[in-house]
């Protein structure tokens, strides 16, 4: 068995552009409501 375990490059992208928060939480309830498929 492999470890498939990722890192990421950029732990909190939130650091350098404060605004990935609002787009977040905007892109969540546009799932959170059905109007766009959560696979999107």
């Amino acid at each position: 068995m492999t470890n498939t375990t990722s890192i990421s490059r950029m732990p909190n992208p939130g650091e350098f552009v404060p605004e990935l928060k609002d787009i977040s939480a905007a892109l969540f309830r546009a799932t959170g409501n059905h109007s766009v498929p959560r696979a999107t």
